[in-house]
């Protein structure tokens, strides 16, 4: 019997069942021997129906309605691929053998199996090879498969699987949730009487797909969060776990949303990606397109001095996309958050009531702290400790792109920090207020650096002393931003239309034809940057100092510095210069020797050297701080002409430049104002030091020797102050004509206007109100210092010494005084 396995004539209707035995003698022309077969054709039917299911998930692979159809053809198939190959029956495809199909096929394969009396046998299996197709089984979940899938229910549908509808798959219950499963076919219909759930889900058709909720409609990507911990050390990650997405990707696909209350996206993808794909979202209340944030952090912890904490979080806004027209209707409102949609086609939005796009945030922090410590030299230290402080937040904007763009609110129309384009026509049109608005963006650092040593250092000559010195600097800096939105036509005309107000703030409009912007009252204005930086810096000294003293022993000093000086320059001509300092310093040692000499035996004479010891402390403080605001100027520029209609209002423009290739006409039913903006600078400055030294010290000359006792003290401030103004001015550039029309004043303050033909015309007449618009710079200082020392020396005798003539301690210092000019002022 050419086969092991043999099914029972009167279980088959005695029918012949179509077997391999077709396909190895097909083959037989390959020099193929005819080995046993596992079993008869109904068994091996019967086979190949399980591997497909198993393989695709559906009973039939696409075409066939028959087993005994599908098996033939298959075979057919592999009889094709096996000659073309010149493959041999019982071998097995290799995986290159495979990248090469083209269809599916059967091929018969060699396998052992054990009989019952325990011997082994070498039979042929058909074995079925497929091509994997979008929506078969995978491993990863229940499956419910079949050409057409209907499922009915009266309460809820929950599914975490495979549902697969070759050609049609209907959903009709309650609520239908779809948490991370998959729902797919040709054509797909969901129905709930409520809600449609899709977290973290697909739902795929590919000629059409149409949900339709009896309330709310929700597609929301899930995130996983992660964190591990290492001792102090501990690290958090958030990420996308699974993208919702909802899909059709036939050329003619049409995709649908239709809630009759709100349609909510977070994160979520609706697309439709065949080359004439059309999307279309209508809900009953609102239209939501958010966002969700993904983020990590990372704690690194050494020891308590030295530390490092860093995160980031990153925007991903939901996508609505499709290679043909793509229309959101929202009988309320319309809001979208870092949200991309587009159309290779007609991009239309609507809302009964509201459309607002905004820009998503992403955001970095920076703190990092350490600490060194180290020998600076014998007996000394030097410890450096340094913070940083970073923060910064900066915007996603949302993206609208089309071929055409319409965005029509029946209330306020809103765009911060978002854009706008289409190469046709683009049209804003709001029942209210039209806003074109800045997102802001914020950046604030601190820096600190601190240096302290102690123990023993150079007094800078002969000498040494024993204490601290610290240096303390911090730097603190905030800037705000305003991150403009950008409305555009690449080859048509831009529209912005109010029913009340018109606003341009910070931003750009920019059209490759005409542009027309009309409102009640209009306004094109700049927005404001800010900016603010501290500087200060801490310096505290104190401690013993040893040094050598006298006429002989200041000038010896004045050697030794000028000598280290000089080896320290960086230049040649540098080091010259000091070493020139060294010499005279010497000659002046010299000079001082011989004045000691030429003096005798002076009792006066006791301090050409001496030794001199002394404790002090000296502490200041000094602090600047700036602020800055800039005009971040609106643009707009017309490849044709410009016109800005004011209907029952002002026009005012600020700041910002209009310009046309053609003409330009600017229009008010009020008043006209064409004005600069303002640009501010301040600076503020103060510093104060204070400070104290006693000390002793012993002297010898040629009249003997002598003690001296000193002490002086110092206290002083300062501060300096400035602030200015300048302007951004406005202007206005015609290509052809330029005309100025206003029902009460025109004003120029701070403005331009030019045409390079045509002519200009303002109206009412005469001409408007010109003026120039600027404010002077302002700088105010003021400086005090106060000192006071005194000296007493003692003799062999211990008699005091007094003067030969009198001696008046005197300081010169310059302050400013408060119209500016410098004054003389001396103390007593």
């Amino acid at each position: 019997m050419p086969y092991l396995v043999e099914t029972d004539p009167r279980f088959t209707n005695q029918k012949q069942w179509l077997g391999s035995d077709y396909m190895q003698q097909a083959l037989a022309g390959n020099g193929d021997t005819t080995l046993k077969r596992l079993g008869d054709g109904y068994y091996e039917q019967r086979l190949i129906r399980e591997q497909v299911v198993a393989l695709t998930g559906q009973r039939y692979l696409d075409g066939y309605t028959s087993d005994e159809e599908q098996f033939k053809a298959l075979m057919d198939q592999g009889i094709t691929f096996g000659k073309q190959y010149a493959l041999k029956s019982g071998v097995a495809l290799t995986p290159e053998q495979m990248a090469l199909l083209t269809g599916d096929i059967v091929w018969l394969v060699n396998t052992t199996v054990k009989m019952p009396d325990g011997s082994l046998q070498s039979v042929l299996v058909p074995q079925v090879y497929a091509k994997v197709k979008p929506g078969d089984i995978d491993g990863s979940g229940a499956l419910l498969a079949g050409n057409n899938v209907s499922i009915k229910l009266n309460g809820d549908l929950f599914n975490s699987g495979t549902l697969n509808g070759r050609r049609v798959l209907q959903l009709d219950a309650d609520n239908i949730t779809n948490r991370a499963g998959t729902l797919t076919g040709d054509d797909v219909r969901l129905n709930a009487r409520n809600d449609i759930n899709n977290i973290g889900g697909i739902i795929q058709g590919d000629s059409s797909l149409q949900a339709m909720a009896g309330r709310d409609i929700n597609a929301t990507t899930t995130l996983a969060d992660a964190q591990s911990v290492s001792g102090d050390n501990r690290f958090s990650r958030t990420t996308i776990d699974s993208v919702s997405g909802i899909y059709v990707q036939g050329d003619d696909g049409r995709l649908t949303l239709h809630s009759g209350r709100d349609i909510t996206l977070s994160g979520a993808q609706v697309v439709a990606s065949g080359e004439r794909g059309e999307v279309q979202l209508v809900a009953g209340r609102d239209i939501q397109l958010n966002d969700v944030t993904t983020a990590w952090r990372d704690n690194l912890v050494w020891d308590a001095d030295n530390a490092l904490s860093q995160s980031q979080s990153s925007s991903t806004g939901s996508e609505v996309t499709g290679k043909g027209s793509v229309t959101l209707s929202a009988g309320n409102d319309l809001s979208a958050r870092g949200a991309l949609l587009s159309s290779g086609a007609a991009l239309n939005l609507g809302a009964g009531n509201n459309v607002t796009l905004a820009a998503g945030e992403n955001s970095q922090t920076l703190d990092e702290r350490h600490k060194v410590t180290g020998s600076s030299g014998w007996l000394s230290k030097t410890t450096t400790r340094t913070q940083d402080n970073v923060s910064r937040q900066t915007a996603q904007g949302s993206e609208l792109n089309g071929d055409s763009v319409g965005i029509t609110a029946g209330n306020d129309l809103t765009l911060r920090g978002s854009s706008v384009a289409g190469s046709g026509d683009v049209a804003l049109r709001a029942g209210n207020d039209l806003r074109i608005d800045t997102q802001d963006e914020y950046n604030s650092e601190q820096h600190l650096k601190q240096e302290k040593k102690s123990g023993l250092m150079s007094s800078g000559g002969i000498g040494f002393s024993y204490g601290t010195q610290s240096v303390k600097t911090t730097d603190t800096g905030a800037d705000i931003t305003r991150a403009g939105s950008t409305v555009g036509s690449v080859n048509g005309d831009l529209t912005l239309r109010a029913g009340d107000n018109l606003t341009v703030n910070g931003s750009d409009l920019i059209a490759g034809q005409d542009m027309a912007l009309s409102g009640k009252n209009v306004a094109i204005t700049a927005a404001e940057n800010q900016s603010r930086q501290t500087h200060v810096v801490e310096q505290k000294t104190s401690g013993l100092t040893l040094a050598l003293s006298g006429t002989a022993g200041s000038a010896l000093n004045s050697v030794v510095q000028a000598t280290q000086d000089a080896k320290s320059a960086g230049s040649s001509r540098l080091q010259a210069l000091q070493g020139v300092k060294a010499a005279l310093s010497g000659v002046q040692a010299g000079q001082a020797a011989r004045l000691d000499a030429a003096q005798g035996n002076d009792p006066a004479n006791n301090n050409t050297v001496g030794v001199s010891l002394s404790y002090g402390s000296q502490s200041s403080k000094s602090t600047q701080r700036s602020e800055q605001t800039t005009a971040q100027g609106s643009s707009l520029t017309a490849g044709r002409d410009l016109s800005i209609t004011a209907r029952e209002g002002d026009l005012n423009a600020v700041g910002s430049q209009l310009k046309a290739g053609n003409d330009v006409a600017l229009s008010a039913s009020r008043d006209l104002n064409l004005v600069s903006a303002e640009n501010t600078s301040l600076l503020e400055g103060k510093n104060e030091s204070k400070g104290g030294t006693v000390g002793v010290g012993i002297g010898v000359g040629s009249g003997g020797w002598g003690i001296s006792v000193s002490a002086s003290v110092n206290k002083g401030k300062g501060s300096e102050s400035g602030n200015g103004t300048t302007h951004s001015e406005t202007t206005v550039d015609a290509g052809n004509s330029l005309i100025l029309n206003s029902g009460r004043d025109t004003t120029l303050t701070g403005a331009q206007v030019s045409r390079r033909h045509g002519y200009r015309r303002y109206r009412p007449q005469p001409d408007p109100h010109l003026r120039a618009g600027q404010r002077p710079l302002r700088l105010k200082t003021a400086e005090r210092q106060r000192r006071g020392q005194l000296h007493l020396r003692l003799y062999e005798r211990l008699r005091q010494r007094q003067p030969q003539q009198g001696q008046d301690a005197q300081q010169l210092r310059l302050r400013g005084g408060a119209d500016g000019h410098l004054c003389r002022q001396r103390w007593v």
